[in-house]
């Protein structure tokens, strides 16, 4: 598709006393949708329906990780 990009970040960090944090954030471009419009609306819901899906399989990803001692 022209004009559209996706970017996900994951950010792992961790405060001084061991606990983990990770961090998401989305961003979904798409250069030919009107910000507003009822198509840029049905995009938002359908990324707000799938990004959890995202999530968990990076947490799985990620609590596997520290299990093994590798994170």
């Amino acid at each position: 598709m022209v004009g559209v990009a996706s970017r996900v970040l994951n950010i792992v960090s961790s405060s001084p006393d061991g606990e983990m944090y990770l961090t998401f954030t989305f961003e979904w471009e798409h250069k030919n949708i009107e910000f507003g419009s009822s198509e840029y609306l049905e995009k938002q819901k359908t990324y707000q329906l799938t990004a959890p899906k995202g999530v968990a399989g990076t947490l799985d990803a990620i609590l596997n990780l520290v299990n093994e001692g590798k994170l």
